[in-house]
This record gives C-alpha cells, sequence and structure tokens, in this order.
C-alpha cells in the first residue's frame, strides 16, 4: 500500500519559508520532521524546546478505515483550526480600520482610543518573530497581517492624538519595539544558551498575556456601573473563538506557546462576553 507522510511535507514548506526568513533568525532551531522506519518524528535543533512535546506519529495511509479517521482529525485540527484562527484574528485586527479612516480624514480622533494600538505592533511583531523561528506560515499570516495595521493605527493616533496622548503612545511604542528588537539582538549575538524557539516564544508569551490582560480594567469599571458600553460584544466574542481556534491548533502541534496563552485568553474573553451579557442595557 502506498504510504504517505503529510508533516514529512509540512515540514518542508516550513524549512523552505525559515530559509528565506534567515536574514532575521537564525535557523538551528527551525523544526525538522525526518521519517524513520515508517514514522515521522518532530526534534527542534540540538536543543529539546520545555514546551514543545516530541512525539513519533505513523504515517497516514491513503486508505479509510480508523486511519482514513486520524486523517480526517489532523486536517481538521492542523490546517482546519488554524485557518478558521486566522480568519478570526484578521478580521479583529481588521476592526477598528473604518474608525481609524474615518479619524484621519476628519482630522480628528474623537471616541477613538488609540492606547492599545502599540501593544498590537509588540504583540504581532513577537509572534511574527516566533513563528519565523519555528517555520510555522500559519502564524505567521495573521501576525504580519496585524503587525501591518498596528503601525498604521499607531501613526495615525501619534498624528492625530492631544500632546498627553501622544506621549504616551509614543512611550508605549518604543517600549513593545525595544523588547522584540532587544530579543532578536540577543538571540543573534548569542548573549544566551536559551533556543532560539524558547527566546521568542516566552516574549510573546508576556507580550501576549499583556494584550489579554488590558482589557479587565474595563471590566472592573463595567461591573461596578454595571453598564456595559464600553465593552464591544463583536470583539468579545471574537477573542473566544479566536483563543479557542488557536488552542486547539498548538494541542494539536504540541505547541505549548500557541496553546497556553490562547487557553487563557478565551477564558478572559469568555469573561468579557459574559460581563456584557450581564450589564448590557436590555440585560
Amino acid at each position: 500500500s502506498i504510504m504517505v507522510s503529510r508533516n514529512g511535507l509540512f515540514g518542508v514548506l516550513c524549512s523552505i519559508l525559515a530559509f528565506h526568513c534567515n536574514a532575521l533568525i537564525p535557523l538551528q532551531s527551525v523544526p525538522s520532521y525526518l521519517s524513520s522506519r515508517g514514522s515521522a518524528a518532530l526534534t527542534l535543533g540540538s536543543q529539546r524546546n520545555p514546551l514543545h512535546c516530541v512525539r513519533a506519529r505513523a504515517p497516514i495511509r491513503l486508505r479509510g478505515g480508523a486511519a482514513g479517521a486520524t486523517a480526517s482529525s489532523e486536517l481538521i485540527l492542523k490546517h482546519i483550526a488554524p485557518i478558521c484562527g486566522i480568519a478570526v484574528a484578521v478580521s479583529m485586527f481588521y476592526a477598528p480600520l473604518k474608525a481609524v479612516l474615518k479619524a484621519r480624514e476628519e482630522k480628528d480622533l474623537g471616541d477613538l482610543n488609540p492606547l492599545p494600538y502599540p501593544a498590537q505592533v509588540g504583540n504581532c511583531g513577537a509572534w511574527l518573530t516566533y513563528a519565523i523561528c519555528v517555520g510555522n506560515p500559519y502564524v505567521v499570516v495573521p501576525n504580519a497581517i496585524g503587525l501591518a495595521l498596528g503601525l498604521f493605527f499607531t501613526f495615525t493616533g501619534l498624528s492625530l492624538a492631544r500632546s498627553e496622548v501622544k506621549s504616551t503612545i509614543l512611550r508605549n511604542f518604543v517600549i513593545y519595539v525595544s523588547v522584540v528588537l532587544g530579543a532578536i539582538g540577543i538571540d543573534k549575538m548569542k548573549l544566551t544558551s536559551i533556543a532560539s524557539n524558547d527566546l521568542f516564544g516566552w516574549v510573546g508569551n508576556v507580550l501576549l498575556m499583556i494584550y489579554y490582560v488590558a482589557p479587565l480594567a474595563t471590566i472592573k469599571t463595567v461591573i461596578m456601573t454595571r453598564n456595559a458600553d464600553s465593552i464591544d460584544p463583536r470583539l468579545a466574542v471574537a477573542g473566544v473563538f479566536n483563543g479557542l481556534f488557536w488552542f486547539i491548533y498548538g494541542v494539536a502541534i504540541w505547541d505549548g506557546y500557541v496553546a497556553i496563552p490562547n487557553a487563557i485568553g478565551a477564558v478572559l474573553a469568555s469573561i468579557t462576553t459574559t460581563c456584557w451579557l450581564s450589564f448590557r442595557k436590555d440585560a
């Protein structure tokens, strides 16, 4: 019977992507998928990543039965789930675009709050670096788009905000960018024995937690005033599905750096959604 290792093909594609990004990140930690005695095993350079589980997987048969069910499961968990995650994440990043374009046209921010945009830049920049390091195109795509939009939103806020708000935006932007560039510099100059994927994974996790925890101040105000007008229900619900899809994908590929923070994000977004359902005007 014909035996096909889909992980092998996927590994080749990841390696090609990471090769083209070699100018940014060294490739000693890029995953390689190696076949041995009819199975594919995942290795991570010379050092094992404590949050990446190494497991041997049998190749997928092209015929039905249990093997066909396994193929369907891998298709859903390793491809459909991240594609859904990409769609939700990109829609969340695009959400402020209409308001930002209106503010640029009117040359006035109005009620638009530009303070979260530097956090989007830092979060997406860190995850883009991690995705390039491990050669994962599913994580590259949404974060590349989010980084570009975050930069556009941030510079719009800098050009239109009042002087005191402008200084806050600039300070936060410099901090986030410095953290990401500092991590890249530390890795390139070999100033630490930590593997590249571990370093960027931890940086991405810390910045993502800041990104997720930031709205909790709004939730406190909502509970105290019993008024949920400050919560955008569409973004809250999207946050639940975004965290859920990426959690499923992270578990499927045994990547704790993807699974754990997104599980926490889904829980926090669920809390935000619950607050909106409890304290909206027609509740």
